[in-house]
Formats: structure tokens, sequence, C-alpha cells
């Protein structure tokens, strides 16, 4: 990815997805680009609508964070007792977006298994209220990319992939991809650092929580519609923002002849094209949403 953004000859319209991502990349390239967070505008029509007393426990792929999550459900459904309510359930196949939209909330036990979630978004933009481990808990259990991905490295070259401390350093006192020594102090600074930029922790109405008692002190006192109302205005808000901006882009980007004169190159028409059409898209569902 990297090595394509640091193609300075060729064009490329570029939006990174996180305040992470693009410092991930800045530290490859030496780039700097513009943010724009996920909408999945493809889930537009498809809401909050719980009809389970439950909250579910999403289960990752990866064998290390699913078996973490399993023991993890079994100490949270023992601390609960059978007389607690709402239930917690653990995903043990393949859901439907309609499936999750059923659930009261999800709560991510013992975290995301990565700092950056897409399905994480995702719910998010279905106003589904969601639980997160506080930030030391969070970095504890969401280590386990950095170790797979620092296995996957061994074989490979270290300038092929090691990010350029003459990027990184001019902005931030540490790489974004942590040490390799998950124990070391080296390890937890930086990852206390980068945490700030996450997601997870910065944006509003997701539900932290410090450890099993106070997962079920919150699901047991919260209330879950209020919370989707409030998640509910934060995206129409968004998705406000972001309509104005096309409006506004989209007369530049329109113009393909002048910009066809300009580059001359069947690459630069197709990739504009490519864009225009992204940009209708997310135009018309952003309309949609607003009626």
């Amino acid at each position: 990815m990297w090595t394509y953004v640091d193609r300075h000859k060729e064009d490329a319209m570029l939006l990174v997805d996180a305040p992470y991502t693009a410092e991930v990349l800045h530290a490859h390239s030496g780039q700097l680009h513009p943010i724009y967070r996920p909408l999945a505008v493809y889930l537009t029509r498809l809401k909050y609508a719980p009809k389970l007393d439950q909250i579910l426990v999403p289960k990752s792929r990866s064998a290390s964070v699913s078996s973490q999550s399993e023991w993890m459900f079994h100490l949270l459904v023992s601390f609960a007792g059978e007389s607690f309510t709402p239930k917690f359930a653990i995903q043990n196949s393949f859901l439907s977006f309609e499936d999750y939209a059923a659930y009261q909330a999800i709560a991510y036990l013992p975290g995301p298994h990565s700092w950056v979630l897409m399905q994480w978004r995702e719910f998010y933009s279905m106003d589904m209220p969601l639980f997160v481990p506080h930030k030391e808990d969070l970095l504890a259990h969401s280590r386990f990319w950095h170790i797979n991905l620092w296995n996957n490295l061994k074989s490979v070259p270290e300038e092929n992939w090691m990010q350029k401390k003459e990027f990184w350093s001019r902005r931030h006192p540490y790489r974004p991809f942590p040490p390799q020594d998950q124990w070391s102090g080296e390890y937890v600074r930086a990852s206390m650092y980068w945490s700030q930029s996450l997601e997870y922790l910065t944006w509003p109405f997701v539900q932290q929580f410090r450890g099993v008692p106070d997962l079920l002190h919150k699901a047991k006192s919260l209330n879950f519609a209020e919370i989707s109302q409030h998640m509910s205005a934060w995206n129409q808000a968004a998705r406000e923002k972001a309509k104005e901006f096309w409006i506004s882009a989209l007369p530049g980007l329109l113009t393909l002849d002048e910009v066809n004169a300009q580059e001359g190159s069947r690459r630069a028409r197709e990739s504009k094209q490519s864009a225009v059409g992204m940009a209708v898209l997310l135009f018309r569902a952003a309309r949609e949403d607003s009626r």
C-alpha cells in the first residue's frame, strides 16, 4: 500500500479511514492524507432494532482471540448468575447485519482483535450500543495482531516493511507499529501513546468498562435506547457533513474533459470516473437518509 502511495508520478485520490491509518502511511511514505470516516452507507436503511433481551459477544476468526472470547464469556456468565438480565450470548456462527441488529448491545470481550476494525464502524453506523474495555485492558487484549504480524514478517527483509524513523519522528515520539517485545516498557509506552487516536476510545457514546463487574453493572443500568438515539444523531450529523462535502466536491470531479486534457491518460480517466461513481453513491445515500 505505501509503495503505491509513494508513487509521486501517478495521480491518486486517497482518503484515509482513521487517524491511526494516516500515521501508519505517513511513517512509510512521508505523506499525510486527509482522513474521512467510513460511513457504511450500505447500512443506511438497516438500524438498531432490538428484539432479543441479550447482549452479544462477537467472536473473531483468529484462534487465539476466539479462545480468549470463549473463556472470558464463561467468566462473564458465571459472574452474572442465572437470574441476570439482559442475558449474554456469544457468536458461534455467521450472523447477518439483521441478526446483529436484534441484540440489545454488542460487547467486545476481552476486546476488538485489532486497532482498526471495519466491523466496529458498521455496528456504530447501525446505532448499535457498543461496549469496549477501558484503555489498559483494550491494549492488553488487542495485541495479537501485532504478534501475528511480527511472526509473518520474520522472513521479510526489514527494509521492505519497517516504518522510517525519518518520517514518523518528525511528528511522534514512537512509531505507529509497537515494538516486538510486548512485555517491555517501550511497548507499553508506545501503545498507550497511540491509543489516544483509536476510535474505540474517542468516538462519543461508546460504553467503556473496567473489568467484568463494571460491564455487568453498566449492562444492567444503562438505557440502550437512549444511547442508540445519541449515536443516531451523531451519525446523521456525519452523513450531513459528507453530503455537504460531496455537493461542493462533485462539480470539480465532474469536469472530466478539462481533467483529461491535462492528464491525457486512460488510467487517469478511469481513476477519476471511479471516484465520481463512489462520490455519487455516497451523495445519494446521504440524501435519501436525510429525507
